[in-house]
C-alpha cells in the first residue's frame, strides 16, 4: 500500500492560495523517486498534468535531469531549469545553462 508523500509547509500553503502557481507555460508540480528512478509531475500549458522521467519529451523539450524540487529540460543547446513554485521563493525559475 502506498504511503502518503510528505508535503512541505510552503508547498501546502502555495497549493491553497489562488494565483500561487503560474497559469501559463510548463510548471513543475513536484518531483519524486520511484523504483526505476526519479520522476516529475509537470503541468503543461493547457493544464494537463503529466509524469515524466529522464529521456522523456514534453512540449518539445527532453528531460535531462531531475533532482529534489527541480527539473532540467533541454531543446537543442538550451537547458532550462524548472523549480516547484514556492520552494525557492519564486513561481518558477528559468536559466540558460548554455550560450
Amino acid at each position: 500500500m502506498a504511503q502518503p508523500a510528505e508535503i512541505s509547509v510552503e508547498t501546502r500553503d502555495a497549493a491553497t492560495l489562488l494565483g500561487a502557481m503560474p497559469d501559463h507555460g510548463l510548471v513543475l508540480v513536484g518531483t519524486f523517486l520511484k523504483q526505476g528512478g526519479p520522476e516529475a509531475l509537470v503541468r503543461e500549458p493547457l493544464g494537463k498534468i503529466r509524469s515524466v522521467a529522464l529521456g522523456d519529451t514534453i512540449c518539445g523539450y527532453t528531460v535531462v535531469a531531475i533532482e529534489d524540487g527541480a527539473l532540467y529540460i533541454a531543446q537543442l543547446s538550451r537547458v532550462r531549469k524548472l523549480t516547484v513554485p514556492g520552494l525557492d521563493g519564486h513561481y518558477a525559475a528559468t536559466h540558460s545553462l548554455a550560450p
